[in-house]
């Protein structure tokens, strides 16, 4: 029994070594090369070779990637921060509020749209990086886009910023907890042989067992606030519509009301739809659908990982019985 369970902890050792070493940036290299990704070949083209054949360059587009998380991390909590804190204190006008605001959101167009293309250029080059996550750098990319056509004069649109900046803010600290804490455990476990040397810092991923006692549930508390905050932002647009409808409004008045200015008077009937709100209805479904995606994606990570570990128990217990026997022997 003990040789029985010792050649098959030995048979998935080397199956595992045998994906791993399939899947190295360093054969990757010398096999045909495949289309780069949509959203590199959106900016480069098809033509423009992103993977690179020498590890050296590889690792560094990797520390690059790792480098730029670090320090724009900073500024993901420290933009909605002041945003809030001006917000609060009414320091500033509503014209200067509302121009931060809109810089606020154009670089968060260009922060996800950064994200997916350095990520995409890692997954060229060997990296494995779950497809949700670049997805979701296409979900926020929309969402950056919508909250740009937002009218900072709209009531309903300040008050969702404001919830959605402090949102932003606890975002941001988790994110820099995941850098600082996470890349070293990537570290080691590339040191083990359990990570490739191209794998980064995932967004779902956690270390030992206390970082996901402590992560995993921070992390589902901060996916179900955003779920919260586009199911209440669709809640109450759907409250609006129905109060319109019954009030005798017509589709074509709704609309008009929903995408007009917000110094416009709308009629009678369509007097519950706050004028210039329209957007709030794509940014609770885009809200809606990135939660739902990310608490999927980290349920799915934490039940795969737990598995993975009640797998490697048997063959660490394999590898005891077999050192004790060669003691015995």
């Amino acid at each position: 029994r003990r040789c029985c369970c010792s050649r098959s902890a030995g048979a998935r050792a080397a199956a595992r070594a045998a994906r791993r070493l399939l899947g190295s940036p360093d054969l990757n290299a010398f096999l045909p090369r495949k289309r780069n990704a949509p959203f590199v070949r959106l900016f480069l083209g098809n033509e423009v070779d992103v993977v690179s054949p020498r590890q050296d360059a590889r690792l560094k587009l990797k520390e690059e990637y790792n480098q730029y998380r670090n320090w724009t991390t900073v500024l993901y909590i420290a933009f909605p921060a002041v945003l809030v804190s001006l917000q609060m204190s009414g320091a500033v006008s509503r014209f200067a509020l509302g121009l931060l605001t809109t810089l606020y959101h154009a670089w968060l167009l260009h922060f996800y749209s950064a994200l997916a293309l350095r990520e995409s250029v890692l997954l060229s080059n060997g990296s494995h990086i779950r497809a949700w996550w670049i997805r979701h750098h296409f979900f926020f990319i929309g969402l950056s886009l919508v909250m740009l056509t937002c009218s900072y004069a709209s009531e309903p649109c300040r008050a969702f910023m404001q919830r959605f900046n402090v949102w932003a803010c606890f975002q941001g600290l988790i994110m820099l907890l995941q850098n600082r804490y996470q890349r070293q455990r990537t570290y080691t476990r590339i040191a083990l042989g359990r990570d490739g040397s191209m794998d980064v810092v995932a967004a779902d991923g956690s270390g030992m067992r206390g970082q996901v006692l402590l992560l995993i549930p921070v992390l589902w508390a901060l996916q179900g606030w955003e779920l919260w905050l586009g199911v209440s932002l669709l809640r109450d647009q759907l409250l609006a519509a129905f109060a319109a409808n019954a009030a005798g409004a017509t589709l074509g008045e709704q609309l008009a009301a929903l995408f007009s200015h917000p110094d416009e008077g709308v009629g009678s009937s369509a007097a519950s739809i706050v004028p210039g709100s329209g957007q709030l209805w794509l940014c609770g479904v885009l809200l809606s659908v990135i939660a739902v995606g990310n608490l999927h994606t980290t349920t799915v990570t934490l039940v795969n990982k737990f598995a993975a570990r009640r797998e490697r128990r048997p063959a660490s217990i394999a590898r005891d019985l077999q050192s004790l026997a060669a003691k015995d022997d």
